[in-house]
Parts: C-alpha cells; sequence; structure tokens
C-alpha cells in the first residue's frame, strides 16, 4: 500500500506540473466515425453513443483488422540489457519507433504482462509510451499502443478472434489486428497489436472521455469494502483518469448496492448505475468464450467506465488471449470449460464472491434478458461456421509472420496444427484445446444449456 502511494503521489505532482501545458497541446485526439468499430457479421449490436467525430480515425489504419502492420524499434544494447535485467519493472527505456516511414523518436519502450511475460522466454510482450520523455508526444493520436506475444496460445489467433466477437455483439472493446516487430534490425516476431484503453480509445467509444475510468486487477471482486477510497485503491483498483480529483464515490456506490441491497431494489436501482445490457451482453460472448481470465473468473483483467452521457458505469474486456478454453493456470479441465454452466460461469479456484454476477442471475428480469443475448449471439449454432471461416481466414493470412518468428515458445509445427490439436503452454502439461474443436463442441454444449 505504502509504494503504491507513494507512486501515485508523484503521479499526481507529476500532473500539477505539466496540467497547464497539456490543457493547450495534449489535446485528447483518436476519435472515430464508428462508436464501436463493430463488425457487420451481427446485424442487431446496439449503438453504445452517438459518433464522436464524422472523421475517419488518424489511428484507423494502424488498427486495420485486415492488414498486418509493420513496426520497427531502435534501442541501445544497453538500454535493452536493462528491460533484460529487470523485466517486470515498470520502467521505460527511450527508443525509436518507425511505421510506414513515420518515424518517432525518443517513446517509452517497457516490457508488459505477468504470467505471459513470466513464460515469455525469447519473446516478452511489448508496450510503447510515446509521450513517456515528450508530454505532448502522440502517434496517430496515440500516447500508448500495445504488442502482446500470444505465449498462452499456440493459435495466435485467439485474443484477435475474441476481440471482434465482443465488438460485432456491440460490447465497447478496444481494436486489435497484428503487427510484425522488428528490434535493432532484427525481426522480434507476430505480436496482436491490441489498442490501449485509455482516453483516446474513450473518445472513440462513447464521445466522451471526461467520465472516471477503473482498471480491475486480480480480486476485484466488486464486493463492498467500506466507504472508504483506501480500501479500494490498493492495487486491485486502481483509477485510470481523473487521478487528481481522486473521487471514487460512483465505484463504492456501486459495490454498496451490490452488497447490501435485495433483488427488489438491485433490479430498480442497478440499471440507474450500470449499463445492465451492455453488461449481460459482454457476459453472455464471455461465457460463450469460457474465458476465466475476467471478472466471473479470477475477477481480473476488466475496465468499468462511467459514461458520462448516461451516468452509468460499462464493463470494458480486456485481455483476450486465454479465450476459447485455454486452462492455463485455473485448475481447470477441457471438460469443465467446454461445459462451462451458462448461469454460473465460475471456476473452482480461485474462489469467492462475484455479486455482479450471482446478484443478477438471481433476478428473473435480468436473467431473461441474458438468456435472450445468449439464444441471439449462437443463432441457432450459426456464430460456429462464422467463427470458423474467420479462424480460417486470418490463419492464413498470418502463418507467414508466424511461422518466420523463431522467437515464438512453439515450433511451427505445433503453431500449424493448433486449430485441432491440443499443445501445452510454457510450463503447463495440460494442452490448450484447438480453437476449431473448442468452437464446435461449445456451440453444441451452449445450445443444449438453453431453455
Amino acid at each position: 500500500r505504502s509504494a503504491w502511494s507513494m507512486l501515485k503521489a508523484m503521479r499526481r505532482a507529476t500532473y500539477l506540473l505539466v496540467l497547464a501545458f497539456c490543457l493547450i497541446h495534449c489535446g485528447d485526439s483518436g476519435t472515430s466515425n464508428s462508436t464501436l468499430d463493430a463488425g457487420a457479421s451481427i446485424d442487431s449490436a446496439p449503438a453504445v453513443a452517438p459518433d464522436a467525430n464524422s472523421e475517419p480515425s488518424p489511428s484507423e489504419a494502424f488498427y486495420d483488422p485486415s492488414t498486418i502492420v509493420e513496426v520497427r524499434l531502435t534501442a541501445s544494447p544497453a538500454d535493452i540489457a536493462t528491460l533484460d535485467n529487470n523485466p517486470f519493472a515498470d520502467v521505460y527505456v527511450p527508443a525509436t519507433f518507425t511505421w510506414q516511414g513515420q518515424e518517432v523518436a525518443n517513446v517509452g519502450l517497457r516490457y508488459k504482462g505477468n504470467s505471459s511475460l513470466a513464460r515469455a522466454g525469447e519473446k516478452p510482450s511489448l508496450k510503447i509510451k510515446f509521450n513517456e520523455f515528450s508530454q505532448a508526444q502522440r502517434f496517430l493520436g496515440l500516447t500508448k499502443v500495445n504488442f502482446n506475444n500470444s505465449v498462452l496460445d499456440p493459435s495466435m489467433q485467439r485474443e484477435t478472434t475474441a476481440y471482434g466477437l465482443f465488438r460485432d455483439f456491440g460490447v465497447p472493446a478496444p481494436r486489435a489486428n497484428y503487427a510484425k516487430v522488428y528490434l535493432n534490425g532484427q525481426y522480434s516476431g507476430l505480436y496482436v497489436n491490441v489498442e490501449q484503453v485509455d482516453k483516446r480509445a474513450l473518445t472513440r467509444l462513447f464521445g466522451d472521455n471526461s467520465g472516471n475510468l477503473y482498471k480491475q486487477y486480480s480480486g476485484a471482486s466488486l464486493e463492498y469494502r467500506g466507504a472508504s477510497p483506501a480500501a479500494y485503491d490498493d492495487g486491485t483498483y486502481r483509477k485510470k483518469t481523473n487521478e487528481i480529483e481522486d473521487d471514487w464515490g460512483d465505484l463504492i456506490a456501486l459495490t454498496q448496492l451490490l452488497d447490501s441491497s435485495d433483488s427488489a431494489t438491485i433490479e430498480a436501482e442497478l440499471p440507474k448505475m450500470l449499463d445492465v445490457s451492455l453488461y449481460l451482453r459482454w457476459l453472455a460472448v464471455n461465457t460463450y468464450l469460457s474465458h476465466i481470465d475476467a471478472y466471473t473468473g479470477f475477477a481480473n483483467n476488466y475496465y468499468l467506465y462511467r459514461n458520462p452521457t448516461t451516468m452509468k458505469f460499462v464493463y470494458i474486456p480486456w485481455d483476450l488471449d486465454i479465450t476459447f478454453g485455454t486452462q492455463g493456470h485455473a485448475n481447470t479441465t477441457d471438460s469443465f470449460l467446454l461445459n462451462w454452466d451458462l448461469f454460473d460461469p465460475q471456476i473452482p479456484s480461485p474462489t469467492g464472491p462475484r455479486p455482479m454476477l450471482t446478484k443478477l442471475m438471481a433476478i428473473a428480469s435480468f436473467r431473461t434478458e441474458y438468456t435472450g443475448y445468449l439464444v441471439e449471439l449462437v443463432d441457432g449454432g450459426q456464430i460456429e461456421s462464422r467463427i470458423l471461416s474467420q479462424l480460417d481466414e486470418v490463419r492464413a493470412k498470418i502463418t507467414d509472420a508466424a511461422t518466420t518468428d523463431t522467437s515464438k515458445p512453439y515450433t511451427n509445427s505445433e503453431f500449424l496444427s493448433s486449430l485441432v490439436s491440443g499443445v501445452p503452454a510454457p510450463g503447463d502439461t495440460l494442452p490448450v484445446i484447438g480453437i476449431r474443436n473448442f468452437v464446435e463442441q461449445r456451440t453444441a454444449n451452449v445450445l443444449s444449456q438453453l431453455p
């Protein structure tokens, strides 16, 4: 707690020093002509917000799902050695970033991740922060980009496919595609290029980035911890916007409602604080994907944003590399995840209350709405053919970049067979189920569970 408080105080002091400068020079760009950036495969996906800007986002081409972007990084050997020797440190070293002839000098470069970094070997995930050393610096209106190593996914297709499925179903989610990354002239490998959830993404998704954004880490179960912000501001929940104001009242009020209210009160009051429909749409997709590294599993890896237009929280998914039945380190099996209970999607370990799951499922109107979204999602089984077609299309696109990636923790044979064969992730003995096999079997199981 004390270390986190010191870091927070230092950041707050930095904000105060640059605030006047940023008000003039650091406007939030990155708006989009599509508030959800959704695909067209599900026509009924709801609009989250009106268009923030009639002009295309300057970063649209960088996240174009039909392309593999090529990024070149240069950094001194001494700085790379600093990262190698301290891979888990939240410390950036200077680097130069180049994409399509656009060079951005003096950007911040660091390794990122937890379990994915521990198992990364020669291919750590990367985060680039364009304004780490120059506060006003941007790249296509962005301040950060993320290159994820897919170390837990031998197919390298789970994350992009899952983000696309969420967006197609009307759930606000980051954009994602692929990047070939070169470091000091050497090919570092094929990465998943995932949009940072920050003010630029909030502008694109909601047309207004002035609300409170919280990122949740392991153990963020949304249980009520009392009225003091200090009980939440311990690293489990972290405020990502409006840090200087430091008002946690909206999040605390949400947890208090979930904790202390009976079903009738929750049914009446929760829709005033949470976009329940968007949350249930997220829950439908997440449960279909048997994604355990989220709220209903580890109570981890998600954002909550209080949309200023509606004054309601919206759930934003994050870190989707162990979707499609990847058991990872959750003490689960393929059988368990293939048959994951649609109406009680929790895991054996770690256990603990998940009030924003159990309280909603205990209310008939919310449960009925959720069931309707599941029916819409699987579409009588048609979701299977749509996903399988996408998997084949993407596999053809990335195969050359993936098979020439000598830093990945899988052989080419394992990568090529990973759509249909089980391949253990580094550090695991149980194989990761073939993603095509999961889609076929999970779709049948979801249909069998629906009333």
